[in-house]
């Protein structure tokens, strides 16, 4: 379960005290916040940029032959950013503004837990498998390039995928043929009561995100050590005619901003709401508004931040959106 399952389970208890309190229906009633206004920003933004970033990679072959199997990772991550975009937010969005359990139909509730677990599974995940990548290539240089090509890089994608399916797929299928309560009346919402249910929710929250973030938050000291230390290229002095390439390639610090900032950028916009399920999950009736708000609009800022990120810092993506933009240049 990730940040987003736990904002429905939130979401569903604040209704529930609301409804209890209130002598006036709320049927119909719609009521515009902090966080759903956030999500309609963000999807706006994130769609725009994320789908620029895909087609300057769609129509710019220079940059699709410059560091090819990198790019796959990128390709996925704007892929699955633009799927949240474009299933979660705006559901998360109705079942903001309307002050009812779930004013769409079991189907599209089905939708939703779907793509919360999924697509958001993929992006976190993808962001440690980038994380793990730049490792490998700062601290073994020669194998990585010796080894890491396109084939790899698009094997460990569709791995992932099956990976995240299979890790989620059966909470939901369960939920889904045997668990699921009315959506009417008590919400989308995986049915925590179930033991079954709430270990297998409990274990997604382990493997499927804690486990990677602990992996980025591991790989940015690494990295940042790599940066300040050429000795860890010291396997470059076994192989003489490589060592001068591989000793000017590390002295191009600017080539790990990138991954260092999309580091930074995963752990201040996931760290805060997987902290609150945490503390949902754990302690009983736990609600606190602003620390919940908070945590939302931090993680969905994640699928905005990305394209904006590899925009500055990836310097191959910026010239090919100058080309992109100014067609009479010529591209190459």
């Amino acid at each position: 379960m990730n940040a987003t399952d736990f904002h429905q389970v939130v979401l569903n208890a604040s209704n529930t005290s609301f409804k209890d309190n209130s002598t006036l229906s709320t049927e119909g009633v719609t009521k515009w916040s902090l966080v759903p206004v956030f999500y309609l920003v963000t999807s706006v933004i994130g769609f725009i940029g994320n789908g620029v970033i895909l087609l300057v990679f769609k129509s710019d072959r220079t940059l699709r032959q410059k560091y090819p199997a990198f790019n796959v990772y990128v390709v996925n991550l704007l892929f699955a950013n633009l799927c949240c975009i474009l299933f979660i937010y705006p559901m998360s969005i109705i079942s903001n503004v309307h002050l009812v359990r779930w004013s769409m139909s079991e189907q599209a509730c089905s939708l939703y837990l779907y793509s919360n677990d999924i697509f958001e599974g993929v992006v976190l995940n993808n962001h440690a498998i980038i994380a793990g990548i730049r490792v490998w290539a700062i601290v073994h240089p020669i194998s990585y390039r010796h080894f890491h090509t396109v084939r790899v890089a698009l094997v460990t994608c569709i791995g992932l995928w099956i990976y995240i399916h299979l890790l989620i797929l059966p909470r939901l299928v369960m939920d889904a043929a045997y668990y699921r309560r009315p959506v009417a009346t008590l919400g989308c919402m995986i049915n925590m009561n179930v033991p079954v249910q709430r270990a297998l929710s409990l274990a997604e929250y382990f493997i499927g995100y804690l486990a990677p973030s602990v992996v980025i938050l591991l790989a940015f000291p690494t990295i940042l050590f790599a940066k300040l230390n050429g000795d860890l290229h010291l396997e470059s002095t076994r192989i003489e005619r490589q060592s001068t390439q591989i000793v000017v390639e590390a002295k191009r610090k600017g080539r790990y901003i990138m991954l260092a900032t999309l580091t930074v950028s995963v752990t201040v916009c996931w760290t805060p709401s997987l902290v609150y399920y945490a503390l949902v999950y754990f302690r009983e009736n736990f609600w606190v508004s602003t620390f919940y708000q908070v945590a939302i609009v931090l993680f969905t800022c994640q699928t905005m931040l990305d394209p904006v990120l590899f925009i500055l810092t990836f310097n191959r993506i910026w010239e090919a959106l100058k080309r992109l933009c100014t067609p009479s240049t010529g591209r190459r």
